[in-house]
This record gives structure tokens, sequence and C-alpha cells, in this order.
């Protein structure tokens, strides 16, 4: 499933996770990775499933899904300094990606996360853009969206 697919390490564990069946044992599992970027998902996903085609019966390997299927089933995203994400619309499993600034790490946005934000999501609907910032974290953290924030402490 890896080759061709990236050598980031997330492409690698996914592989790992899917080849050995324990996406289908474990169908509710779902995972985040964190600070991953997700600009390579696309080019990633397409040659998982490529890989999967080409050299399943070398490996006399049957999945009940599609790599990416499995993908946009049980796994996030985190972006943190990722604009070329936004360019690709069309190609990104938005459900599953979430930003955050990375704080306090130096790749991080943090402390002009609103500028980055405004930079990087020009061209991004409202809609979207609630949904990366907003809605994907609550589901995948199981938080209410709809509760008031609490007040920082000093």
């Amino acid at each position: 499933l890896c080759q061709r697919a990236g050598s980031h390490a997330p492409v690698y564990c996914m592989a790992q996770l899917i080849a050995a069946g324990v996406l289908d044992r474990y169908p509710d599992l779902e995972m985040y990775f964190a600070e991953t970027n997700a600009s390579w998902l696309p080019f990633s996903l397409f040659f998982m499933d490529d890989n999967y085609g080409l050299f399943k019966d070398w490996f006399n390997k049957e999945l009940q899904m599609l790599p990416s299927e499995y993908v946009k089933k049980h796994f996030y995203f985190g972006i943190v300094r990722d604009p070329m994400i936004f360019q690709m619309q069309h190609l990104i499993p938005w459900d599953r990606i979430m930003w955050g600034s990375a704080f306090p790490h130096s790749v991080g946005s943090f402390p002009k996360s609103a500028e980055f934000i405004n930079t990087a999501m020009a061209d991004v609907s409202e809609d979207l853009r609630r949904k990366i910032l907003l809605e994907v974290p609550a589901k995948f953290f199981d938080l209410d969206v709809n509760k008031p924030i609490t007040a920082t402490p000093n």
C-alpha cells in the first residue's frame, strides 16, 4: 500500500493498520495524526488504492474496502502551516481535517494565528472554514460547539 504513496510517517502507519486488519477488527477506531499537514493526502490516497489494485494478488490479501475508504473512515489529520491544501479543495476529505496553531512549536502560527488563517483561507467558504476550525475538532474530541467558552485562567 505504501510504495509510491509517499514517505510520510502517517502513510506507513495507516497502511500497516489497514493491511493487518486492525480497522476491520475495530470498526469504530479513529485516530488523529496531529501536525502532519495534509496537502499530501490526495496523491497518497490515490497511490494507496492504485498499489492495492496492482499488488493485492501478490500477497493474496483482499480488503473489505479500498485503502482510501479506510483512511476516510478512521483517520483525522491536523494542519498547521499548510496553505497549499486550500488550493486542492475538491481533493481533500474535509470531514477529516482540523487546524491547530501547534503552540508553542516554532513551525506553528502563534502568535499570528488569526493572520495565518485569514491569509491561508482567503478563498475558503465560511462553511468550510467553520468545519476545519470548529466542527471537525469538536466532533473528534466530543465537544459541544453550542456550549459557552469558559474564560481562560490568568
